[in-house]
């Protein structure tokens, strides 16, 4: 993984976590961080995905179709 600063607010993925854990669960700054930097991770091999699709195709425009197969592709590798 590339060394960077984060994008994304530790508040907006303690909002996310909290969303499914049982009330009043305490999460550690660690396990934000964590849960940050695996986001962070999975954005960035969509991106990668996407530009290269992009690139076969000589378009400038990421497309919700062509998003969707990036998305459909990597949930498939992954799973």
């Amino acid at each position: 993984m590339v060394n960077f600063m984060p994008e994304i607010p530790l508040s907006s993925i303690d909002r996310l976590l909290r969303k499914h854990l049982p009330s009043g669960t305490r999460i550690e700054k660690g396990a934000l961080e964590l849960m940050r930097n695996y986001l962070e991770e999975m954005a960035e091999i969509i991106s990668r995905n996407s530009a290269e699709i992009l690139r076969h195709m000589n378009r400038k425009t990421l497309s919700k179709k062509e998003l969707e197969l990036v998305l459909m592709k990597i949930k498939e590798r992954y799973s």
